[in-house]
């Protein structure tokens, strides 16, 4: 414990640690910190014997402007690889949204079999009715999540995945592995829920408007810690770059809506970088926001009908009836083919 509190006492750490974090007090993050190594002997070995990772874990802390407060459950000090890392929570993550004052409030819930659930569109808040003392066993089998953004302008944004999709980052988290192979208990399996509405708020953060760049970099920090902890890539883009839209792309966009261009629409939505889209979605001027998002809704929602009967036919049809297959193509765009083929 001596040689931890030297790390912690460093004086050099204290000075790199205020200026990132002038609202964050040290003595109580320190004191966060000591507190969570004594209760863990395993994390406080390897704290002993890779003190750099904690001194980066403790300045991540200030970057990303969340305590260790066991209270508040924001953020962890967690095993990585040898290393001490930080981790964020599912709450953290939504704190870091809300404190941008882009975003009001945020919500991720899972859905299951026996729940009521109608997915309306983006840009609204879906129909979820379920019995909150439930079991998850009397909710039945799980279908998957989603989560709901409150903009400051009164908007909702709702991010929808599958359980396939959250099994898939289950599956390729070292944690999981692990506990596959040598019975390991781990978060996803101790803690699923949390982890999967965690898994959920870390793709919808692309969606959220970009209005604060302070934010927007813990944010982006704090997904990629996340998605590292994991010990997989980004689930989706997060760096500010992928974030904006170009002025071409805002042109072609304006114009796929004066020309209901659902095909159009969906080819944009699937070729550009997910930030891109998400800005172009929230570019409406006020006093049109609502309006425009349901006519986009509205095009989206028919350009992936029209994708799935497209590839429901190719994938129906008989391989050697090129006249069919090329009649089909004739039908619509080459970029909007050129998907249906791909399959995305």
């Amino acid at each position: 414990m001596s040689e931890i509190a030297k790390v912690l006492n460093n004086a050099l750490l204290e000075t790199q640690f205020t200026p990132i974090a002038p609202d964050m007090k040290w003595e109580a993050e320190r004191g966060f910190a000591i507190q969570i190594l004594k209760a863990n002997d395993y994390l406080m070995n390897l704290a002993t014997q890779n003190p750099e990772s904690l001194q980066a874990a403790v300045k991540n802390v200030a970057s990303i402007g969340l305590s260790l407060s066991p209270a508040e459950k924001l953020a962890y000090l967690i095993p990585r690889k040898g290393k001490v890392c930080l981790d964020i929570s599912y709450m953290g993550l939504c704190r870091i949204a809300t404190n941008s004052g882009s975003i009001q409030w945020v919500q991720a819930q899972l859905v299951y079999s026996n729940d009521k659930f109608s997915f309306i569109g983006a840009g609204e808040r879906p129909v979820h009715e379920f019995d909150p003392f439930a079991t998850i066993e009397q909710r039945g089998d799980f279908r998957g999540g989603y989560c709901i953004a409150k903009t400051s302008g009164g908007d909702y944004l709702t991010t929808m995945m599958s359980a396939d999709e959250i099994h898939g980052i289950r599956d390729r988290s070292e944690a999981y592995k692990a506990f596959i192979s040598k019975k390991k208990l781990c978060p996803w399996v101790t803690d699923f829920v949390p982890m999967a509405c965690k898994t959920i708020v870390r793709r919808a953060f692309n969606m959220w408007p970009r209005t604060d760049q302070h934010s927007l970099e813990r944010m982006a920090l704090a997904v990629h810690l996340s998605n590292e902890n994991e010990g997989f890539a980004e689930i989706e883009p997060t760096s500010p770059e992928t974030a904006t839209h170009t002025v071409d792309q805002k042109v072609y966009f304006d114009q796929l809506i004066t020309n209901e261009d659902s095909e159009g629409m969906y080819v944009l939505q699937q070729t550009i970088p997910d930030g891109a889209f998400a800005n172009l979605y929230n570019s409406f001027e006020k006093g049109t926001v609502t309006k425009y998002k349901r006519i986009v809704d509205g095009l989206m929602d028919k350009g992936r009908h029209t994708f799935h009967d497209y590839r429901s036919a190719v994938l129906g049809s008989d391989p050697e009836d090129e006249a069919g297959i090329a009649e089909l193509r004739e039908e619509v765009s080459p970029d909007f083919w050129e998907l249906v083929i791909k399959g995305i």
